[in-house]
């Protein structure tokens, strides 16, 4: 935080970078912090136990992270990535950071210290950084959470933007389960939603809902339609937006 206020107020007059943005790239430190005793003590080195993802000195840093981030992915529709109440809560926290590891991934690790020496925050941060438009990103994000080590498919089957590329989330998840006592191994919830059918749902914000949708047949046109609970349109200034993976039958 006083990195992120020297560069953003002090060096450079700018306004300090928005809660949800300057929490998250804190986290994203931590990690930092983790991914260098990770690189240090490669598996099977530095570790308690055999079946440690991570070794002793990581845990610190990287525990906390994965703590949060199975929270949200437990009740994604009920938290914000981007809109925190106050100062964030874990679920937020879980969030963001997910976020930006998967922009990291996609970009670079460098794209960190482009957002917090950068005269601006927030969205247009994150933009300036990454050179494309916010609802891109956090689109095919939104998928990433899904797709990322989808079981029985192998993980190179999945373009690289539809996945986590220096983490496997639901390994990750599945362990954090393990380690706390949860019983569900990835928690991020998916709803089903058949031909003629609906989906009623609500969500904040800066989240998304997943559905699998059965089309009925393998080149068989399908319409989807989305409104308010009123059946009238979105408006705009909601920037609601629909992202679409293809699975294999």
């Amino acid at each position: 935080h006083l990195i992120s206020f020297n560069q953003h107020v002090l060096s450079r007059g700018g306004e300090v970078e928005q809660t949800w943005l300057n929490e998250g790239l804190s986290h994203i430190a931590e990690e930092l912090a983790s991914k260098m005793y990770e690189a240090r003590f490669p598996a099977p080195l530095g570790r308690s136990t055999k079946e440690q993802i991570f070794p002793d000195s990581a845990g610190p840093f990287i525990a906390p992270l994965l703590l949060n981030a199975y929270a949200y992915l437990n009740s994604a529709l009920e938290h914000s990535a981007t809109a925190y109440e106050g100062v964030g809560s874990l679920e937020e926290r879980g969030a963001t950071w997910l976020f930006l590891r998967w922009l990291g991934d996609q970009k670079g690790d460098a794209i960190f210290r482009r957002m917090v020496e950068a005269p601006v925050t927030g969205f247009a941060n994150v933009e300036r950084a990454s050179g494309e438009a916010f609802p891109a990103l956090f689109g095919d994000f939104s998928l990433a959470l899904f797709s990322d080590s989808l079981p029985g498919i192998s993980r190179s089957l999945v373009a690289p933007r539809q996945r986590f590329l220096s983490r496997n989330l639901r390994q990750l998840m599945a362990r954090e389960a393990t380690i706390a006592g949860f019983p569900n191994p990835f928690p991020l919830a998916t709803y089903a939603l058949a031909v003629g059918g609906s989906l009623r749902s609500a969500m904040f914000p800066g989240t998304m809902v997943h559905a699998i949708v059965r089309t009925p047949g393998a080149n068989a046109p399908m319409r989807l339609s989305f409104t308010t609970p009123g059946f009238t349109p979105f408006a705009p200034s909601l920037g609601g937006q629909v992202s679409i993976m293809r699975l294999p039958p």
